[in-house]
């Protein structure tokens, strides 16, 4: 999951079980399991290789660059979501209530996140944060609550 809206920095890691100190490890990162569309490619003599990569669907193997095959070599799928925390649209930051005797109708709105199945509110009566706790059901394509 990604918190961010850059690329995520991604570690591949692997054994050089059977290697010799002149082997090369070949990673490919493709977006389909055929490889057919090949995204990214490096060659490492080391045991790991960073790779930035923006939120999507990809498929990668590791295998030994000197070979003709990917006999040796590994392989998996990985997905990179968004996970960003949701944007408060309603009632503006900073905004104060302020009432007398009858409480005033609060809706909060907020912009929705993909899978996100529930929401959680934390409410403070003032500054000293102290806080009432709302967890609320999103509903798409605009979440919202009313207190």
């Amino acid at each position: 999951m990604n918190t961010s809206p850059q690329p995520l920095a991604l570690t591949f890691s692997w054994n050089l079980i059977g290697f010799d100190s002149d082997d090369r490890v070949r990673l490919e990162i493709a977006e389909d399991r055929a490889f057919t569309t090949i995204l990214r490619r490096y060659e490492s003599r080391g045991k790991t290789r960073s790779v930035a990569l923006e939120n999507g669907h990809y498929y990668w193997r590791a295998y030994p660059a000197g070979q003709n095959s990917l006999e040796g070599g590994v392989s998996g799928r990985l997905s990179l979501v968004d996970a960003s925390p949701p944007e408060l649209i309603n009632p503006a930051p900073e905004e104060e209530f302020t009432f007398r005797t009858t409480r005033p109708g609060i809706r909060f709105l907020w912009t929705s996140r993909e899978g996100a199945e529930t929401y959680h509110i934390e409410i403070s009566t003032g500054p000293n944060i102290s806080f009432w706790n709302f967890p609320c059901r999103g509903h798409v394509p605009v979440p919202h609550t009313e207190l």
